[in-house]
């Protein structure tokens, strides 16, 4: 079918003959938009030139932005832009203090850009139409057709002026990202993708959204100012202190200072932190099983502490290999609904300092592996200092024991590591015609 698109002029005049509220017409850049007939009579067809240099001294119109979307693409630019416009209209409101929105560059919304999902530093239900904004963000042409900003910060309010938060942090555990730089680095970061390696993110609690007291986890919004006001970031069903589970919706709050560990995803669009993230700090306490000069001493029941899982092959159809839970531990298996897959993960420890040749004790069990558990590995590293877990040297340790694999009752076995040890980690394989199931309660290195 032949698309017919009317020009604005075209558009008032059939108006006239036409009872109908809305209409959609080609907007500035090719693309659709729909559009109330009254506020077109009312444009008087205004157009908008194109003014300012995107800069702070000399922010976009909406005419200028819309066109520089068009020139960007659907990717989301590496460089952000300020943008001043008029409020058209309120889209969606996430919370009492997140909304999306439209601005214009007047108050009949004729030439307009969206705005996603952005902390307001006044109440959604106090925005109205006709308040003066200048938003601060990336510009990108969503699906070729809408011109959007994210992410996106709110700079000026009605003349009221508000802090910026630039990138920082490289998302490891010793220097974890701010809420600015984890969305910058997983601005490209593919829709139904989800990183592979574990990512630290410092920033505030800004805004508890739900509870699941069956869970234990915490769905929340964090952002990198403790009054809120900055760009947020979504915390999917988050767990508490070394991934123990939260027990109220009140063991965190707005203002709390926290570091998170966990997998980002692109889920739908939108940048987030994936289910069963975890904290590592929360105002001045932090989870057990951290680095520590006289060794390593980790309870799994309690939590997954300081260490990180690394996946090195996992199939499509398993969600996790090593999962913590309370009653066992770290329990890792590549079994499910009766089919075996072949797997390689690591749970490589916190780092640690020794002064002399140690001996690990662990409280492990197991039942399906292969003759000898030659599946199962124990390991330590003079030379990791996290990341790709190919990348450095590891050598394999032979426990004083293995569970023989007749029932589920643990033993506590030894290990010796030398004093040029940093990190221990296990290693559980598997194939596609045997995947055992592995699970260590405790870990202590003294």
């Amino acid at each position: 079918m032949k698309r017919i698109v009317l020009t604005i002029a075209a558009l008032v005049v059939a108006s006239l003959s036409f009872a109908q509220e809305y209409i959609v017409l080609e907007n500035n850049i090719g693309g659709l938009a729909r559009y109330d007939v009254s506020l077109i009579k009312q444009a008087y067809f205004k157009s908008f030139a194109a003014e300012g240099q995107g800069t702070e001294a000399s922010p976009f119109n909406v005419a200028a932005a819309n066109l520089k979307c068009k020139e960007i693409g659907e990717t989301p630019s590496t460089e952000k832009y300020y943008i001043k416009g008029t409020l058209s209209t309120i889209y969606r409101s996430y919370s009492t203090t997140t909304a999306s929105f439209y601005i214009a560059d007047d108050e009949t919304g004729i030439n307009r850009i969206f705005v996603n999902e952005v902390a307001s530093p006044v109440p959604v239900a106090d925005m109205k139409k006709g308040d003066e904004i200048i938003v601060y963000g990336s510009l990108y042409n969503y699906n070729n057709l809408t011109p959007e900003i994210a992410p996106i910060q709110i700079v000026s309010y009605n003349g009221q002026k508000y802090e910026i938060v630039e990138p920082s942090g490289t998302g490891t555990a010793d220097d974890p990202y701010n809420v600015a730089g984890v969305i910058a680095a997983m601005q490209n970061l593919e829709r139904g993708a989800t990183t592979t390696e574990n990512i630290y993110v410092k920033a505030y609690v800004a805004e508890v959204s739900s509870f699941i007291a069956n869970y234990g986890n915490i769905t929340y919004y964090i952002c990198d100012l403790k009054n809120g006001m900055s760009q947020r970031f979504y915390v999917y069903r988050g767990l508490g202190l070394g991934g123990a589970k939260f027990t109220s919706e009140n063991d965190i709050k707005a203002g709390d200072e926290v570091v998170i560990c966990g997998k980002i995803t692109n889920y739908n669009g939108t940048i987030e932190f994936a289910q069963n993230n975890y904290l590592v700090q929360l105002n001045d306490q932090t989870a057990g099983g951290g680095s520590s000069t006289s060794g390593l001493n980790t309870d799994f029941t309690a939590g997954i502490g300081d260490w990180v899982i690394k996946d090195v092959v996992k199939p499509e159809a398993l969600t996790y290999i090593w999962q913590q839970t309370a009653q066992y531990g770290m329990k890792a298996s590549a079994y499910l609904s009766g089919k075996n897959y072949a797997t390689e993960s690591w749970l490589v420890s916190p780092s640690f300092t020794l002064t002399a040749a140690a001996t690990m004790t662990f409280s492990q069990a197991q039942r399906y592996s292969a003759s000898g558990c030659t599946d199962l590995h124990v390991m330590y590293s003079t030379t990791y200092t996290g990341g790709d877990i190919n990348a450095s040297e590891w050598t394999e340790v032979t426990p004083s024991a293995w569970p023989d694999g007749t029932n589920w009752n643990f033993i506590d076995c030894t290990a010796a590591i030398p004093a040029t040890a940093k990190y221990v980690a296990f290693r559980y394989t598997s194939t596609d015609t045997a995947a055992g199931t592995w699970e260590i309660k405790t870990v202590k290195i003294e």
